[in-house]
């Protein structure tokens, strides 16, 4: 089955919306840090899991598919439809390592460029089943000097690559060592100037459609919390962090204008206070961050800014991070990765949904 990007409709619902910010977060450099840390350590765990496979290539797509539209690039997904639908692994895990090399793929493909997920299946045996992924693309090519250190920790093909391509050089390493976990090994062919293909092999266990609605079940309830009329404030400088969170907030009618920095959220806010019943702040950003920007609003000679709940989003979760941010004048706090349930949970306990 061939699928392209405009068929891949965007799915934000259950369990799925919390792997996506998952898998975003893990991509920046600090967590990416904490990732290479706990690999070496033997402290990164797999967490197997019943899954479908055709949702959780959706979710894939839905992370790239708009850093792929800004280069007008050209994103096709290609499944076997031999693949059962249901299959048992870390989920997680397996779109961090799609996403690490799509995005890799998108960033060293000129504009007007294709970038391809191939999903084969190679053999089904005894309620397991092997499938080959692979990450093609028409960029610029790997050297062969380069191939042979693309996967040390903090390398990165051609050490003269222009600024705009430059990256932590973590996340092929953490997903080749994500691979080994999971008894794969990830192959590259590449040549310099003609694009670079990245497969892996991976063996499954054949999950049951029962299985996987009885553990989705808790959290799709969860799920249907509604706000309709209300409006919060998200404020965080990554574009792919606002994507996923509003996309996590889809489904709960809630109305969500968002801000790049602290200045931008500032203005927003003194433009319309009394618009906004809530404001997710995230940490660290550019021009004013987090903390700065919460203790300009509570000096406002505003009611509202006074006692709008505001919502520290940040991946330091020491106590004294924490700690900071009551200081600042926030009134709680959640980790990155955002999880959806505590997500919800905030927002019921700071927006007032009755009549």
């Amino acid at each position: 089955m061939d699928v392209n990007e405009e068929n891949m409709t965007g799915n934000y619902s259950g369990k799925s919306l919390s792997e996506l910010e998952r898998l975003v977060e893990a991509s920046k450099t600090g967590n990416d840090m904490l990732e290479m840390a706990k690999i070496e350590a033997n402290k990164l765990e797999l967490r197997p899991v019943n899954f479908e496979f055709k949702k959780m290539a959706q979710n894939v797509v839905d992370i790239v598919r708009f850093a792929a539209n800004e280069k007008d690039q050209k994103l096709s997904v290609n499944i076997d439809d031999n693949i059962p639908s249901i299959l048992i692994g870390d989920e997680i895990r397996i779109v961090q390592i799609l996403v690490n090399l799509l995005s890799n793929a998108i960033k060293f493909t000129p504009e007007g460029g294709r970038i391809e997920l191939n999903v084969e299946l190679l053999a089904e045996i005894a309620g397991s089943c092997g499938l080959r992924f692979s990450v093609k693309d028409s960029g610029i090519g790997i050297s062969d000097e380069e191939k042979e250190r693309l996967f040390d920790s903090f390398e990165q093909a051609e050490t003269d690559t222009p600024r705009n391509f430059s990256g932590t050089g973590l996340g092929l390493s953490i997903s080749k060592k994500i691979v080994e976990m999971m008894d794969g090994k990830i192959r590259v062919k590449s040549e310099l100037g003609q694009g670079a293909e990245f497969s892996f092999a991976l063996v499954f266990e054949i999950g049951s459609e029962r299985d996987t609605k009885a553990g989705l079940s808790d959290v799709n309830k969860y799920s249907r919390s509604v706000f309709p009329g209300h409006n919060i404030l998200l404020v965080d400088d990554s574009k792919t962090n606002r994507h996923v969170v509003t996309g996590l907030l889809k489904d709960t009618k809630i109305n969500i204008d968002c801000a790049v920095n602290g200045v931008e959220a500032l203005k927003i806010f003194t433009d319309n206070p009394d618009k906004y019943d809530m404001i997710l702040m995230d940490i660290r950003m550019p021009e004013m961050d987090g903390h700065e920007a919460t203790r300009h609003i509570r000096k406002m000679d505003i009611p509202q800014a006074k006692k709008i709940p505001i919502v520290a989003m940040t991946a330091n979760v020491l106590r004294e991070d924490v700690e900071q941010c009551f200081d600042s004048g926030m009134n709680d706090h959640i980790g990155k990765p955002v999880d959806p349930d505590k997500l919800l949970g905030l927002l019921r306990k700071h927006i007032s949904t009755d009549p």
